[in-house]
């Protein structure tokens, strides 16, 4: 699919024409994603079971964990990622294998990255100027 030269600066058709080109791939990166989350979760889950590492995924550790106080200004939006996060975080030297941040992690943003956001149909639109 080809777009005129007056829409090649269109974000709304940019997205239209690219999108289903890359789609199976970010099916497969959002899958395997997912599959490494949930494989550092019950590895660290199996390991609480087994009284190796501290219980934190699960019990009243984890439901202090992710009670939203409505006290504070700033509220966090995403407790259960950011104690997966730090869990990873914590185990990363341990068992640096399956914890260390990888290909897979591109979803989390790092603190150091934090304040820099940037709109990716603008990437888009500069890449074809």
């Amino acid at each position: 699919m080809s777009l005129a030269e007056s829409r090649k600066t269109d974000a709304e058709a940019l997205r239209d024409c690219l999108w289903p080109a890359f789609a199976p791939s970010i099916d497969q990166l959002s899958a395997q994603t997912a599959h490494v989350v949930l494989a550092r979760t019950l590895l660290h889950r199996v390991g609480e079971d087994e009284r190796v590492f501290p219980r934190r995924l699960s019990g009243a550790e984890l439901n202090k964990q992710l009670e939203v106080s409505t006290t504070t200004i700033t509220v966090r939006k995403f407790p259960a990622t950011e104690l997966l996060e730090d869990v990873r975080s914590d185990m990363q030297t341990f068992l640096p294998t399956v914890y260390l941040r990888g290909e897979f992690d591109w979803w989390a943003v790092l603190p150091e990255k934090a304040s820099f956001t940037l709109n990716a149909a603008d990437c888009v639109v500069a890449a074809v100027r």
